[in-house]
């Protein structure tokens, strides 16, 4: 398991740690089938373990992959959206990299921890059953002297193909 990305050793000033628990965001049991899109949240903890608030803006990046979820074996890659949920910002990584207008500023205080969670939204747009995965980057980028910290994580989406919903014709005698 790796440890929490921490910023700055300086405890005069911001100190930010980031850690994803769990590492891996995945989000279970999306029936093939269905047409419904697939909805997950997921948490990010910040901890300000510095003796000077926080103030930092979050980014995610594909870490310079395409921009979608991949798996199966066509190698299609499915889009997804992923929103701050307390602003309702999109911080998709559309074009590898979150939008800058759409980040809000999140300060922690000294010796505090935040919570940000993040609402995740796939359509079905599967071909195929299977994990599907894109690794993420995210990034809390301080504003001015404060501190910066990251964390690598994966976003994953099961996907299952239940035969409920098969048609099956049987020939009659």
């Amino acid at each position: 398991s790796a440890s929490p990305a921490l910023a700055d050793d300086d405890d005069s000033k911001c100190k930010l740690r980031l850690d994803a628990v769990p590492s891996q965001w995945k989000i279970s049991d999306v029936d093939l089938f269905e047409s419904e899109t697939a909805f997950g949240s997921f948490d990010l903890n910040l901890e300000n373990e510095g003796s000077a608030p926080c103030s930092v803006r979050l980014t995610l990046d594909t870490l310079g992959s395409p921009f979608g979820l991949t798996g199966g074996v066509s190698g299609r890659r499915v889009g997804y959206s992923i929103y701050d949920h307390e602003s309702g910002a999109d911080l998709s990584p559309k074009n590898g990299r979150s939008q800058r207008q759409n980040r809000g500023v999140i300060v922690v205080p000294p010796r505090s921890q935040r919570i940000a969670r993040f609402d995740v939204a796939v359509p079905n747009n599967f071909d195929t059953d299977g994990t599907f995965r894109q690794q993420l980057r995210i990034e809390a980028e301080g504003n001015g002297d404060s501190s910066s910290a990251q964390r690598t994580l994966t976003l994953a989406v099961d996907v299952n193909s239940s035969d409920v919903h098969r048609i099956v014709v049987t020939p009659s005698s």
